[in-house]
């Protein structure tokens, strides 16, 4: 699944290039892209007849719902931008358990992406890089373990970069807030 507007930034044809070189090897998947953009009949034309019907189009979708349903429904996100602050896309991945194969100047991907365990790294305008990753996270044996770990990696990602409770410490330690114990005191009984 790529999910994502088709600019050229976030190289939405380089998942489509890397699917086409792949395909014959994993015969059980297809290509999902969500999203639309002015780059769609330039990736259109890199699919041979062949693999056309192996490739979904859903256009842009506006209902977090339905993007959400049919994450639930994917086993991998590949995102492979030239560049992205973060990418919101690899938080919506994660949290719905999918792995992720991912450029690695992503954002979010230092934080949200351990290579191996639930997805796979790989540099930017690496094309057999980006192909041998998606063989590795579709192996049989690795797909159920690193969609597994997805989430477990999101929720101490989020427990380590939870903005609140970095807010209340900085207060606290500036001498603003006194006596308002912090989420993780209070989860330990301290109050």
């Amino acid at each position: 699944m790529y999910s994502g507007r088709f600019l050229k930034i976030k190289r939405p044809q380089t998942a489509v290039e890397a699917f086409v070189k792949v395909a014959a090897q994993i015969p059980n998947w297809d290509l999902l892209l969500v999203g639309d953009g002015e780059m769609r009949p330039a990736m259109e034309r890199l699919i041979p007849s062949e693999l056309k019907h192996r490739v979904i189009w859903t256009g842009h979708m506006s209902d977090p719902a339905d993007v959400a349903t049919l994450y639930r429904a994917c086993d991998v996100l590949i995102l492979p931008s030239w560049y992205e602050a973060w990418a919101l896309v690899v938080n919506e991945a994660t949290a719905a358990g999918l792995a992720v194969v991912c450029s690695d100047v992503v954002g979010a991907s230092a934080e949200l992406v351990k290579d191996g365990i639930n997805g796979r790294l790989f540099p930017p305008d690496n094309l057999p890089a980006l192909c041998q990753c998606i063989l590795d996270v579709a192996r049989d044996d690795r797909i159920g373990q690193m969609k597994a770990a997805s989430p477990i990696i999101l929720e101490e990602w989020r427990e380590r970069a939870d903005p609140i409770e970095g807010l209340r410490s900085a207060l606290i330690q500036s001498g603003v807030l006194h006596g308002i114990p912090s989420r993780a005191g209070v989860e330990r009984g301290q109050t």
